[in-house]
């Protein structure tokens, strides 16, 4: 199961063009698999008409497909709004912090130099180089240090403004933790793979209700594919919730010091 884990994410990360061309493989696969069947069991029987199905048969199971497909892409688009929110959320509590280490505010310079050289690390090693995926070494660094000198300054500072800053640098992490637990944990293997198999199952449903009229079949089963096809490559594309999402580059969320 962990390599179809891997196999699925390193599908996700490909460009549009290559996913479109990796389900029209399969579409086209599936196409023939279950062509081959219908004429198989069309040359096989003697009476044909014995072996076909009502046509509220194949409907039914066209429908399971439909409906499975529908409830995985709501997963796939809340996955997506979640993590936009958590990129939104990351970036405003970094610009509140930075505010509020501003001279004109508690104006503590040091700290707010960390916070930036934080946020280069988190752009650059988390986002733009893995699209939150991967867990920045450095910026953990950084974190660990703005919130030690943190906990320094408050013992000098007034009570609310400690518990301000306290406030700040949790809502930081948080929203950190959130996005990149997001970003690598995206795709839902097990339900990838059920909508693949129902989606066979859905084209052999189709050919076993064409028994009797095997070109009618084909065009059936040629114009399922190509819905399928445009299905599973519109999922496919935004698998990756912070795909298409180049605007939210952490490093865009700070005024640059003087």
């Amino acid at each position: 199961m962990l390599l179809i884990q891997h196999l699925l994410e390193a599908l996700f990360e490909l460009p549009a063009w290559l996913q479109l061309i990796v389900f029209t493989t399969w579409s086209l696969l599936v196409l023939v698999l279950s062509y081959g069947f219908l004429l198989f069991c069309q040359r096989r029987q003697h009476r044909p008409s014995e072996w076909h199905p009502v046509a509220p048969f194949s409907t039914s199971i066209t429908t399971l497909f439909a409906l499975f497909l529908a409830f995985h892409a709501s997963t796939v688009w809340a996955n997506k709004a979640r993590a936009e929110r958590a990129h939104i959320a990351a970036n405003m509590a970094l610009k509140r912090l930075d505010n509020a280490l501003a001279p004109d505010q508690l104006n503590l310079p040091e700290i707010r130099h960390k916070v930036h050289r934080y946020v280069a690390y988190v752009a650059k090693d988390e986002w733009r180089h893995g699209r939150n995926r991967v867990v920045s070494d450095r910026a953990t660094t950084a974190f660990r240090e703005i919130n030690g000198m943190l906990l320094a300054a408050a013992r000098d500072l007034p009570s609310p403004d400690a518990t301000q800053l306290n406030y700040l640098i949790n809502e930081v992490a948080h929203s950190r933790s959130d996005k990149l637990w997001l970003g690598a944990n995206h795709t839902e293997s097990s339900s990838w793979l059920i909508v693949f198999a129902l989606g066979v199952v859905a084209h052999f449903a189709i050919a076993a209700v064409h028994f009797d009229r095997p070109k009618a079949g084909l065009v059936a089963l040629a114009l399922f594919a190509a819905a399928s096809t445009v299905a599973y490559t519109s999922l496919g594309m935004i698998d990756d919730p912070y795909r298409f999402l180049d605007s939210l580059d952490p490093a865009t969320s700070l005024v640059p010091m003087d």
